[in-house]
This record gives structure tokens, C-alpha cells and sequence, in this order.
């Protein structure tokens, strides 16, 4: 479940993610035992487990919401460009396929350096992405109307983090290879990219 995720520090261990100006973005879960100490019968043993996790989990959405011929063929869990450019790859109208931002725009946007336009977007269906905005969106308005009379209200943003893993959890048709992966690139995003640090205040939607 996204929920459950464990953050964990991006860096050397972390998952593999290519991203390219093709749009495409790949990612897979590190392995749930250790590779490490040179025991081949154990690493047999995880590689064993990370099959069958594989064979469980949802395929991913890839490159469906992508025109034909931008489509590079690869067995990608998710399909992402710069904001800018979905127009360019989307394969219908913004009415039925959306460029989704995995970070909310309105949490970020007073940070430096943030441009909505240039950030990695996925392309989902418009009723998956409506369903994921509608959840953080939801939580946030539920946030507010606990607040005290002026107060300002923030969340750290590893609890904003989980909020995000917990709305792609909410949509049934990403549940599986395309949560993970959108939930891998949020990491990224939070952390790499914005340079955010976890216990780090960030503006809470509609506040």
C-alpha cells in the first residue's frame, strides 16, 4: 500500500529512475531482502521473492496515454514530460488525458526556482487524476477546518509526502507498478529536485 511506504534517503541506494526528453520514466522497487554479504543462497532467495512481487503487482499505465508515434516502446511503468510540453505527447484532449504534477503546485510554487511549467508531470486518465488531486485536496480542506481562527497552518513535508502516497493509494486503477513508481518520483521531487529537507514547513493547499 502507498501508505505504508518507508522513506528512506535517495542517493546511492535508491531506486534507478531514467528520465529523458522522450518522456519516459522507469522505476523499480528496491528488493525487499539485502543483497549484501555474498551469500548466493540468500540472494537467490530475494530475487526468487522480487519475481513473485512482480508478478503481483499492477502493470503500469506506461506509455498508453502517449500518441503513437511519440511512443518509444519500452516497457515503462509511466509515462512523463515537463508540464510544457504534454500537448505534445498526450494521445487525446486535456479532457480526457492530463499532464497530473506529482508535487501540488500550490504547496510549492512561493519556493525558489519552482516553475510550474517545467515540472515532471505524468499523464493519466482525467478521472484517475481527478480522483488523486481530489483526495490531497480533500485532506487539506479537512486540515484547515481544524485550524484555530488565524492560524497558519503548514505541514512538514514528509507529512505531506505520506498525504500524496495516500492519494495515489485512493485511486484503485494506479494502485500497483504506476503508485510505486509516480510515489518514487514524488521522493525525487521533494527531495532532489526542491531540495527539501523532511521536517521542512511547506504552505498547506487552499491555506
Amino acid at each position: 500500500m502507498a501508505g505504508s511506504r518507508t522513506p528512506g534517503p535517495l542517493g546511492g541506494a535508491a531506486a534507478f529512475m531514467e528520465i529523458d526528453e522522450g518522456t519516459l520514466c522507469r522505476s523499480t522497487s528496491p528488493p525487499p531482502g539485502s543483497l549484501q554479504g555474498g551469500d548466493a543462497g540468500a540472494a537467490h532467495n530475494v530475487l526468487e521473492e522480487v519475481a513473485q512481487l512482480a508478478k503481483k503487482a499492477a502493470a503500469g499505465l506506461g506509455e498508453r496515454m502517449i500518441k503513437p508515434e511519440k511512443s518509444s516502446g519500452v516497457n515503462a511503468d509511466v509515462a512523463s514530460q515537463e508540464h510544457r510540453h504534454k500537448t505534445e505527447y498526450r494521445a487525446a484532449s486535456g479532457r480526457e488525458v492530463q499532464s497530473a504534477h506529482l508535487v501540488n503546485s500550490s504547496s510549492v510554487s512561493d519556493l525558489p526556482g519552482y516553475v510550474r511549467d517545467r515540472a515532471l508531470t505524468v499523464l493519466l486518465p482525467a478521472n484517475q487524476h481527478k480522483a488523486f488531486d481530489d483526495y490531497w485536496k480533500a485532506w487539506a480542506h479537512d486540515r484547515l477546518a481544524k485550524a484555530k481562527p488565524g492560524e497558519d497552518v503548514k505541514v512538514t513535508v514528509a507529512e505531506w509526502e505520506k498525504v500524496l502516497n495516500d492519494a495515489l493509494d485512493s485511486v484503485p486503477e494506479l494502485r500497483g507498478r504506476t503508485a510505486d513508481t509516480m510515489s518514487f518520483m514524488i521522493r525525487a521531487e521533494l527531495y532532489q529536485t526542491l531540495g527539501l529537507k523532511p521536517d521542512q514547513l511547506i504552505r498547506l493547499p487552499y491555506s
